[in-house]
């Protein structure tokens, strides 16, 4: 939709109104459950560091670039499948 007077404008997913794009409640509730997901997988990831490190002869920075080696692979594929442009 293109914006005239304050109709709102159908942007990916959202409502446009001025500055604020207004999501529906499950696509709020989605980012929120990700954003605490992500919070939660991190802590374990710190834990997980912390009970290997009496059993595993791999230096806990090792631990950190597989963390990320893994995140980026997870971005990269759901982009791939997305079929989103970098």
């Amino acid at each position: 939709m293109v914006r005239q007077g304050d109709a709102p404008v159908r942007r990916s997913g959202g409502l446009l109104r001025g500055a604020a794009i207004l999501y529906s409640p499950k696509a709020q509730f989605l980012g929120g459950l990700s954003i605490f997901g992500s919070a939660f997988f991190l802590y374990m990831s710190t834990v997980v560091i912390r009970w290997a490190e009496g059993r595993v002869s791999i230096d806990p920075s090792f631990f950190l670039f597989a963390r990320f080696l893994m995140g980026f692979a997870v971005v990269s594929a759901a982009v791939t499948v997305r079929r989103h442009r970098l």
